[in-house]
């Protein structure tokens, strides 16, 4: 998300997902150009105020606009942890690990690691995510209601200002 975007489009993309059911894979930034969707396994708190702002990219690496779902559900559908590596990591992977790797970042100066991310190949339908296996954030009462109609998990509402008080 660029900077200067309004927050409106978090919500709108997070009302979206809420409405589909499903997080669509990009291929974006991905080597290979893999579709697949990224998650983190860091802690909601712990990934909200270790937020950094990725110039290169002109976005942020987390917002505070989401859904936290289960490992166990993501396990189920594929989803696994990235390996980090360099081009000898990569020449080394197989055909069907090679979605799952991440340049440790040698050469931008960021170490992509502190994300713990992992991924899923292809769309992540949740049709099928009970409100136990979830539950959607967001930095306010006004966003948590406008979206309480549509969304099937809970809403939990995190307040920026209280987001270093939480460490993990």
């Amino acid at each position: 998300m660029n900077r200067d975007a309004p927050r409106e489009s978090c919500i709108a993309t997070l009302e979206q997902i809420l409405k589909m059911q499903t997080l669509l894979a990009s291929s974006h930034l991905i080597r290979n150009e893999y579709p697949v969707v990224c998650f983190t396994s860091l802690g909601l708190f712990q990934a909200l105020a270790s937020r950094v702002y990725r110039a290169h990219l002109r976005r942020w690496d987390f917002e505070p606009y989401g859904i936290c779902i289960a490992r166990c559900y993501l396990e189920q559908r594929g989803a696994r942890p990235v390996v980090y590596g360099d081009d000898q990591t990569w020449q080394h992977l197989s055909d069907r690990e090679r979605p799952f790797f991440q340049a440790k970042g040698s050469t931008t100066d960021v170490d992509w690691r502190g994300e713990s991310e992992w991924r899923c190949v292809g769309d992540l339908d949740m049709r099928q995510l009970s409100p136990r296996q979830a539950f959607v954030f967001v930095p306010s009462a006004d966003a948590k209601q406008s979206l309480a109609l549509i969304s099937r998990w809970p809403i939990i509402e995190v307040e920026p200002a209280n987001l270093t008080d939480h460490k993990t």
